[in-house]
């Protein structure tokens, strides 16, 4: 669905009219640049994820540590490519985040977080194996016998 700012007709002339009397073009142009991002972005589109932007700083995201480094080595690209896409120098930053579970501009959906990790079930195994009177056996048996207490 084309965005008000590309539409033809009575509506989308009107729309545009407000938006540029209102100071809100800008805030029309960068919804388009979200909604093409793939078609902008090319083959960085697989890797840089849209978070937003703050002022004149493009925020984007990445899946993992090796896809934020790689972005940070192509930030003038992207830079060039979403002003070329909003015709004007309008970003004149671009900051990479790890993702991380925020959400982002594309899927509009929940990232998938990052799980809490499983409490670890004590069951006082290697108790047989330890010297009874080392401070690491007193240690593991009272986490043991906590672990017995809780139901686990």
């Amino acid at each position: 669905m084309p965005s008000p700012t590309r539409q033809d007709g009575l509506a989308g002339r009107i729309i545009e009219r407000l938006a540029q009397d209102s100071g809100q073009e800008v805030q029309f142009r960068l919804v388009e640049l979200w909604n093409n991002w793939k078609i902008v972005m090319g083959p960085l589109a697989g890797l840089a994820v849209p978070l937003g932007h703050r002022g004149k700083k493009l925020v984007i995201a990445a899946e993992d540590n090796m896809a934020q480094q790689e972005l940070t080595f192509c930030t003038d690209e992207i830079i060039a490519r979403a002003n070329s896409f909003l015709e004007g120098p309008y970003f004149t930053e671009c900051q990479v985040k790890l993702r991380l579970g925020q959400k982002d501009l594309l899927n509009r959906e929940e990232a998938p977080g990052v799980r809490p990790p499983e409490k670890a079930a004590a069951s006082g195994v290697w108790l047989s194996e330890m010297d009874p009177g080392s401070p690491v056996a007193r240690c593991y048996r009272a986490f043991a016998a906590r672990g017995k207490d809780s139901g686990q």
